[in-house]
């Protein structure tokens, strides 16, 4: 009698052992189910935001910033045929900054230097720039001129305003520029004014190469 009931007692603990066992396993296999689950879940949140942020900031690069590549020689020494300039799209347009704009029959996008502002009248004479009449110094020729005088010639060619374009003021709304080659440089002399809509943005800096 006591041999059955020690019998029944050992099979009663290995059951009860074999079902703890079996307990624990599902639950090791629902906590790993868990994981994969939540693991997958991080993924695809991870993938959603890194997405989003992609997006936004090819929005905001689209709207604020470019990144083009200068084609020809009409700015040099200052941009050389080659250079990737940083684009600001949402900046004013000063005297002597260099701007982004694109031809509005050709397409052709180009970079030059503003020189003339709306309502204004300006000319050349010996090197020198006036505007309504003031002599306004540009710095950044200063070593090109030099070269030029110790040559017995100049740089930028003597003209008035109304000889280039037909008018003696700049008109509301355009800019009148020039190429820092100027000797060489296609500008606001052979085609004639730059119109504020067609200005993509201002040229801040030089990206590659690095100098």
């Amino acid at each position: 009698m006591k041999r059955n009931v020690q019998s029944s007692k050992k099979r009663l603990k290995a059951k009860n052992y074999s079902s703890k066992k079996k307990s624990s396993k599902q639950k090791a296999k629902a906590r790993k189910r868990k994981k994969r689950r939540l693991l997958r879940q991080l993924v695809r949140e991870m993938s959603l935001s890194l997405f989003i942020v992609s997006v936004l900031i090819l929005v905001v690069q689209q709207l604020t910033f470019s990144f083009p590549k200068m084609i020809g020689y009409s700015m040099v020494p200052e941009i050389s045929h080659g250079d990737r300039m940083l684009v600001n799209k949402i900046g004013a347009v000063k005297r002597f900054q260099l701007i982004y704009y694109q031809d509005p029959e050709s397409k052709e996008k180009s970079i030059r230097r503003v020189i003339g502002l709306p309502n204004e009248r300006l000319k050349y004479h010996e090197d020198q720039l006036f505007i309504n009449e003031v002599e306004i110094p540009e710095r950044f020729l200063e070593k090109q001129v030099a070269q030029a005088k110790t040559s017995e010639t100049v740089f930028t060619d003597n003209f008035y305003l109304e000889e280039v374009t037909g008018t003696s003021t700049v008109p509301k709304q355009q800019y009148f520029v020039l190429g820092d080659n100027r000797p060489y440089a296609t500008d606001s002399r052979m085609f004639g004014f730059v119109k504020k809509k067609d200005i993509i943005g201002i040229v801040e800096m030089r990206v590659l190469p690095l100098r």
